[in-house]
């Protein structure tokens, strides 16, 4: 997007919020609880994106996923930190730095157990996000903008005296380089 002298931009205070500070492993032992907890609040968020096309007019769907992710890693802490910190750690030292799964399965399914029973958090089933799910919004919907497309322009007449070049021996003419 590109911006002009009078292109209005969010005041800082309006872009100003804590930060996650998690490491990659520890995002990762949380993403699939994550992406369940606050899966309306990421999908109203990518609809406003993908609608307006300018993350300007999505500035407060944002910040309610930084508010949603916060909330979601602080019930994390409050009520299974034992358990999630021994899955990112398991996490964080898998083969070569992989940070794969299958090298985490007893620390990750204690993790799930925990969330399960103490935060009402269930880990969802494989292909849940695979799957189509309709998502419910208030947001009206937008206006339909059909662009016109010009025609291409037929490319300038060959000057006087000029031939089109012939084809190169070596260029292929048909299906998989077979003359026609």
């Amino acid at each position: 997007m590109a911006v002009r002298n009078d292109t209005s931009l969010p005041s800082y205070d309006q872009l100003s919020f804590p930060t996650l500070n998690l490491s990659s492993p520890a995002l990762k032992a949380g993403a699939i609880h994550y992406a369940k907890y606050c899966d309306d609040v990421n999908k109203e968020f990518m609809l406003c994106r993908q609608e307006t096309e300018d993350p300007r007019k999505c500035v407060s769907e944002g910040t309610a996923v930084s508010r949603c992710a916060l909330k979601f890693f602080r019930i994390v802490r409050e009520n299974c930190a034992e358990s999630f910190t021994d899955y990112w750690t398991c996490l964080d030292h898998a083969v070569e730095g992989s940070l794969r799964y299958k090298y985490c399965k007893a620390p990750q399914h204690k993790f799930d157990q925990c969330m399960k029973e103490k935060a009402d958090v269930e880990r969802p089933e494989l292909g849940h996000f695979a799957r189509v799910r309709v998502h419910q919004t208030s947001r009206p919907k937008p206006e339909i903008i059909h662009k016109v497309l010009e025609p291409n322009p037929s490319p300038p007449p060959l000057e006087e005296g000029m031939k089109n070049p012939p084809a190169s021996a070596n260029m292929p003419t048909g299906l998989f380089g077979q003359a026609r």
